[in-house]
């Protein structure tokens, strides 16, 4: 796991399939989230890439898109100066969601787990979020937290599942009065006003369990059922 640098990683329409990269080199470093502005893809704000020159260098491998292809054997990893303290990735949630699963660090081997770092705090924030604008890199959000609450993943290659509460009922309400307060200034061109509301989950690594090797650290799957 060699070169370093950001990335992000976007998918048509806010849901975490048929993911894409973009190939714009504007939108290298590119955050997951601006405050209460959040960029959806899947996204992470950082992303381990492999080569020498940023025109060639192969973004796939270790790309957020790995963590969502339902292959425990492929990897997604943070590319800092670092353990990845900090890092983000944000996704949407469909709106039967009802649990988180994680599939932590590098999982394809036991060498390759212990070798690179694995999360040991997540924190995990659900977010409703109204698209208010979309640029070449990501749809954009303008969002409201719902909740937050910090993960205590087990140091192991088997999937840990999370339970996720969207069923109130008084949800739809609130995103639909949300949706009105953002585009109540008159903001906002047609297109944008006929998109539905979505529910957006966030994640920040906030420590880790070391590597033996590589300071790296890797999510092997996150799924969302």
């Amino acid at each position: 796991m060699i070169r370093r640098a950001a990335l992000i990683a976007m998918v048509v329409w806010g849901m975490p399939t048929a993911v894409f990269l973009s190939a714009d080199l504007a939108c290298i470093n590119h955050p997951a989230r601006d405050g209460d502005i959040v960029f959806v893809g899947p996204i992470a704000s950082s992303t381990l890439f492999e080569g020498d020159d940023p025109e060639t260098f192969n973004t796939e491998k270790y790309g957020i898109q790995r963590a969502f292809d339902g292959d425990v054997r492929t990897v997604w990893a943070e590319g800092e100066e670092g353990p990845g303290i900090g890092v983000e990735i944000s996704f949407a949630l469909p709106r039967t969601a009802s649990r988180l699963t994680i599939v932590n660090g590098y999982a394809a081997s036991p060498t390759l787990f212990r070798a690179n770092n694995r999360v040991r705090e997540l924190t995990v924030e659900i977010r409703m979020g109204i698209m208010t604008d979309v640029d070449q890199c990501a749809e954009i959000y303008t969002t409201r937290l719902i909740s937050r609450t910090t993960l205590q993943l087990a140091d192991t290659a088997q999937a840990q599942t999370f339970a996720i509460d969207l069923s109130d009922p008084r949800l739809a309400n609130e995103m639909e009065a949300f949706q009105d307060a953002v585009f109540a200034d008159g903001s906002g061109n047609e297109y944008l006003r006929s998109m539905l509301p979505i529910f957006i989950g966030l994640l920040t690594i906030e420590s880790v369990y070391p590597g033996n090797r590589w300071d790296d650290t890797c999510l092997a799957e996150i799924r969302v059922d």
